[in-house]
């Protein structure tokens, strides 16, 4: 009984969180029956929140068509054991797949965390944290601080220079931006088509979006559209990259470029939404 709580469970609780993501619906094991010669125990997980069964999602709604399912199974399970930082892609895989259903605002920032996770493993993986090794930095934020406190145009009053103070140590951090450039290099991440994570040309990123969200700052009401449809273009992203980082062909699936641009509207309805968001968002700021 002990072995099947404690270790077999959490081996199928991660089989079927890769299976949820394949088929985009969250599947659980509710318990076991288990027998032998001399007992019969039945065990049902308590304290486990379970997805509701819902029948108006197909197989066919899966990021894999069903008969390519054994072949992403046997090629991805194996690449998710493999994982070195298992925590992170199962964080990753729990915000893409939820166990049940999620406002549009509680959808994306659930979703670009999941993105941060792996962007925050990737550094953390290959250095990519910080710009400057420790002792190389300690030296040139004296120097700063020096700087700093020595300025005469602007002439900084003390709680300015203190503010700035507090700042300095983001300047040593790679930025998140930069990180996912490098991380999408390493796995060969295409989203030329999609919604771009950090803004570009003048047009928001979604990165700007969840920005606005996480600091409690809501989109009114006639921005639900567009804001829907940039979860959308998110949870793309999203299953893109997990779907690289499991070592899968991307054109094998529902969410590559062709794919998309021939059966989705979220495609088609890009440059619009884009801008009545960053219309708003810049105004907003100006």
């Amino acid at each position: 009984v002990d072995t099947l709580k404690n270790d077999i469970l959490n081996d199928i609780d991660d089989f079927l969180l890769v299976v949820s993501f394949a088929v985009r619906q969250r599947t659980a094991c509710l318990g076991w029956t288990a027998t032998d010669k001399n007992s019969y125990t039945t065990f049902y997980r308590g304290n486990y929140t379970f997805p509701e069964p819902d029948d108006n999602i197909s197989l066919d709604d899966g990021i894999i068509d069903i008969k390519d399912f054994q072949e992403f199974i046997d090629t991805c399970y194996p690449t998710f054991l493999r994982f070195e930082n298992k925590l992170a892609l199962r964080n990753s895989l729990y915000d893409v797949a939820p166990s049940k259903p999620r406002t549009i605002e509680t959808s994306f920032l659930s979703m670009f965390a999941g993105l941060e996770t792996l962007i925050l493993d990737f550094k953390r993986r290959e250095g990519l944290e910080f710009v400057l090794p420790e002792p190389v930095w300690v030296a040139f934020k004296k120097y700063l601080e020096n700087c700093v406190k020595k300025s005469t145009e602007p002439k900084l009053e003390r709680t300015q220079r203190a503010s700035i103070y507090r700042k300095l140590g983001e300047l040593n951090r790679v930025s998140l931006g930069e990180a996912f450039d490098e991380f999408c290099k390493t796995y060969s991440i295409d989203l030329a088509d999609l919604w771009p994570v950090f803004a570009e040309n003048g047009v928001i990123g979604l990165s700007d979006i969840r920005n606005r969200l996480i600091h409690g700052d809501p989109f009114p009401l006639h921005l639900i559209g567009p804001l829907s449809l940039a979860n959308e273009h998110l949870q793309y992203t999203l299953e893109r990259v997990i779907v690289m980082v499991l070592g899968w062909d991307i054109n094998k699936t529902k969410i590559n470029p062709a794919y998309l641009g021939v059966n989705l509207c979220a495609i088609k309805k890009l440059p619009g939404a884009q801008a009545q968001l960053s219309g708003y968002i810049h105004n907003q700021e100006a």
